[in-house]
């Protein structure tokens, strides 16, 4: 008497799930990979070292952006974070 069962084990779909998880694990780190040096490059010069003068210009564009009123294009108009803040809650109440 036999202990164990015969069967065909289809290989062709094991071996083609096993390539595909393989692929995409693949693309998968390519791409975070590709993102995280191009995240890095922006306040990198060609040697590789952060320039802390660009550093602290993005900071001040971006502090002045959240703290100043201007006209953009269009209707637009850009309100300090504080008042919009305040002209939210004031909307909801």
């Amino acid at each position: 008497m036999k202990e164990f069962e015969e069967e065909n084990v289809p290989i062709g779909a094991l071996f083609m799930t096993l390539g595909v998880t393989t692929f995409f694990t693949i693309a998968i780190i390519l791409g975070l990979t590709g993102l995280y040096e191009g995240s890095n490059t922006y306040y990198t010069d060609e040697w590789g070292n952060i320039n802390p003068e660009d550093v602290e210009q993005y900071r001040d564009e971006q502090h002045q952006g959240l703290t100043t009123y201007s006209k953009g294009e269009g209707d637009v108009v850009r309100v300090p974070i504080d008042r919009a803040i305040e002209l939210v809650l004031e909307e909801r109440q």
